[in-house]
């Protein structure tokens, strides 16, 4: 599970998404906070937050986004679908990126 934005409604949701042995990564620093310790989270599910680079150079990296330099192409999918998802995008065929909605 990756949370891009890292506030309360999107850490909470990749919480309760966690499975055994899954991997958990808040990219965001949207100021979400996960309670982590024994019996809060499945077993051996890993939770990382990479964080690289100065706050200056990723509003440089995001300046081009702005004026519409750069786009995103994304294929949503209901979360029921992962793992046929998952199996497209390990063959290349997936689309730009594939975002898992549950409940869709």
């Amino acid at each position: 599970m990756l949370d891009f934005a890292g506030v309360r409604p999107t850490v909470d949701p990749a919480a309760r998404c966690a499975a055994v042995e899954s991997d958990l990564t808040i990219v965001g620093i949207g100021g979400g906070i996960l309670p982590v310790g024994f019996g809060l989270l499945p077993y051996e599910c890993s939770v990382g937050t990479p964080y690289r680079g100065t706050r200056a150079e990723l509003i440089e990296l995001i300046e081009p986004a702005r004026h519409g330099a750069v786009s995103a192409y994304v294929e949503k999918f209901p979360l029921e679908q992962a793992p046929d998802v998952y199996d497209r995008q390990h063959h290349g065929r997936i689309n730009g990126r594939a975002v898992l909605v549950p409940g869709a």
